[in-house]
């Protein structure tokens, strides 16, 4: 899978039956962000191998690390074999548009981007900032209050600024119109707690936390919080699916924005499956989120067979995650224990 200026290493993973037979197998997406803390590629593909040769405590350990993805594999096996989609009443959830960078494109190209965002309906664009804060501030007073009447903005700073100074420099240059079509800004410092609320205090703008950032302890001082199910932490601090007092625990003024980990389509779908889950255990607290992410990478046969409506994705035909004949004709790599994960993800308590 490659994108204009990179490519991305990954594999997809699928878990033999525990039971005897012609039991369907489970799938997973195995695609990482080395610079956001994950173990590389290469490195979990050896863990992965050399399952059953390591001691209880480093297996375990390794286990809980990918947690969260051997349990889709192990959920899409079970829906499989109920002949089951995993998308059954489920609501509907919205993605915004995502803009990776304004330096891809000139003036022009911009119009006619942005006019066709808009013609497809998106309300919302996440944009990442941060790698020239001066031309970024111009670009947005100058382009964003154009579409204020279409759609908000959401921008993802990535902790590009030093300090709460830093941010408000950088906000008092762009214009009042365009601040006011400015929905959230995620991630300005990589200290959030008094220095964010400090931020939203004074600019009155709506600060969003990237749960997947380890930079930093989670002291509050946000309003939104931005999930990706591919990552674990989400599991553990915020709340496990179909926990009645879950609904308790959670601040009542949170919202949560479901994004994909930008990973194999396969991930992508089933980020959208969480957004739905979460949606309808807890209703009004999860956003549109950000999902249309394929089309950030050349298309393959998954991206192309996903049906798009502008902001709205539907889920691929098929049982469990969908993709059947995909995935059934793809040429699988014999990994020896992992075809037998199917069981050490249960030992490792990764079934949900």
């Amino acid at each position: 899978m490659s994108a204009a200026a990179t490519e991305r290493e990954g594999f997809l993973l699928r878990l033999r039956p525990a039971e005897e037979g012609d039991a369907p197998w489970g799938y997973t997406d195995f695609f990482f962000w080395p610079e956001l803390g994950d173990h590389p590629t290469q490195q979990v593909l050896k863990q992965l191998q050399s399952l059953g040769h390591g001691t209880p405590a480093q297996e375990s350990a390794f286990l809980k690390s990918i947690a969260s993805r051997l349990d889709w594999a192990i959920q899409d096996q079970a829906r499989r074999r109920d002949a089951r989609s995993a998308w059954l009443g489920l609501p509907e959830i919205r993605s915004h548009a995502l803009l990776p960078s304004l330096f891809f494109h000139s003036d022009a190209e911009w119009g006619r981007r942005l006019e066709e965002i808009a013609r497809q309906g998106f309300r919302e664009v996440k944009l990442k900032v941060g790698r020239d804060l001066e031309r970024e501030a111009a670009w947005l007073s100058a382009w964003v209050p154009r579409f204020a009447n279409h759609f908000q903005w959401r921008l993802d700073a990535n902790e590009s600024f030093a300090d709460s100074d830093s941010f408000f420099r950088f906000w008092e240059k762009i214009s009042e119109p365009a601040q006011q079509c400015v929905e959230w800004v995620e991630d300005p410092t990589s200290r959030c707690g008094e220095q964010w609320q400090l931020i939203q205090d004074q600019t009155k703008v709506v600060l969003a936390r990237d749960f997947a950032r380890e930079s930093s302890k989670d002291s509050g001082g946000y309003e939104v919080r931005v999930l990706k199910p591919a990552r674990d932490r989400w599991k553990e601090s915020l709340f496990k699916f179909g926990d009645p007092q879950a609904s308790k625990n959670i601040d009542p003024h949170l919202r949560f924005c479901v994004t994909s980990y930008l990973g194999h389509p396969l991930e992508q779908m089933m980020s959208l499956h969480w957004a739905g889950q979460w949606s309808r255990q807890f209703p009004g607290k999860v956003t549109s989120g950000g999902f249309v992410s394929h089309t950030a990478y050349e298309l393959n046969a998954y991206s192309a067979s996903i049906p798009q409506t502008g902001p709205i994705l539907s889920p691929p035909s098929g049982k469990g995650w969908g993709w059947d004949a995909l995935l059934e004709s793809e040429t699988w790599i014999d990994g020896g224990i992992l075809e037998n994960l199917s069981d050490l993800a249960e030992e490792g308590g990764t079934s949900s």
